[in-house]
């Protein structure tokens, strides 16, 4: 047993479970109830719930146009609906990562610069 091997068993010889749970975070719908679960069976399971939640998709956002921006994105109604906005112009592009980059690049809030004192 060590790092990277795969096991049935944890060190102390617990059975490794196989499902779970992921929580809904930002991005899930509007009228995702609160504390809301993906929970899924297998890894296949996991693979799904983790490719085709909007929630993830926004998270995955979220970063590289932090980085683009030169600054962390917040719960400011303009850095949410950037970040959606951007997910689902990526995923429309074809879903990958320079989708998203793409998607990144061409959005108004990396394109345009905001007057002194105005939100992006």
């Amino acid at each position: 047993s060590g790092f990277g091997v795969l096991s049935d068993v944890d060190p102390n010889g617990n059975q490794v479970r196989s499902d779970g749970w992921v929580p809904a975070l930002f991005g899930a719908a509007p009228d995702t109830p609160e504390g809301a679960q993906y929970p899924y069976d297998d890894v296949d399971g996991l693979v799904d719930v983790l490719t085709s939640a909007p929630f993830v998709k926004a998270c995955l956002a979220e970063k590289p146009l932090g980085f683009a921006l030169r600054r962390q994105i917040g719960d400011a109604a303009g850095d949410r609906c950037a970040v959606e906005t951007i997910a689902k112009s990526a995923e429309d592009l074809g879903g990958s990562y320079t989708d998203l980059l793409v998607a990144i690049a061409t959005h108004p809030m990396f394109t345009h610069i905001a007057a002194s004192g105005a939100m992006p």
